[in-house]
């Protein structure tokens, strides 16, 4: 309705669009702003709600770990994070991955998920799908090849 409120005031007053004809006059500079901020919010929220439900639907992560870094890449839309592998300690099966919440300025943390794991102060997550026994057996495979992921960084500073 919005959509085609702004497209008439575009038309002009002579225009008929549909059924009606265009407004004479349209809405004062506040009450026009509103409009154009609150359709591009609806439309911002709208493309969140499809990406989210695509990673839902047909999302995969892609974990790849070595002695440098650990490299986590959701697909299909290929959102990469990135961590230095020797600052990644204490990976645990996340006992709480339902109730994080995304962090939008932090572009290095992630919604929930079946593993977490501190990274330099903050704590962050992946696997969001798995279960803890598959959480527990990521864990391994990890540990088995770069065990200081797994321990609990006991350093004091």
């Amino acid at each position: 309705m919005v959509v085609r409120f702004l497209l008439s005031l575009l038309a002009g007053p002579e225009q008929v669009i549909g059924e009606q004809a265009a407004p004479s006059h349209g809405p004062d500079g506040p009450a026009l702003a509103f409009m154009v901020f609150w359709l591009c919010g609806w439309t911002v929220g709208g493309v969140l709600a499809i990406h989210h439900w695509l990673h839902l639907m047909w999302g995969r992560e892609l974990i790849v770990v070595d002695s440098n870094k650990l490299v986590i890449l959701s697909l299909p839309l290929a959102r990469r994070r990135e961590y230095l592998a020797p600052e990644v300690s204490d990976m645990r099966v996340s006992t709480h991955s339902l109730q994080q919440t995304r962090q939008w300025r932090s572009a290095q943390r992630h919604v929930g998920g079946g593993i977490s794991f501190t990274y330099g102060d903050q704590e962050h997550s992946f696997g969001a799908t798995l279960d803890p026994s598959e959480a527990d057996t990521v864990i391994s495979a990890i540990g088995r090849r770069h065990k200081w992921m797994v321990e609990r960084n006991t350093q004091e500073d």
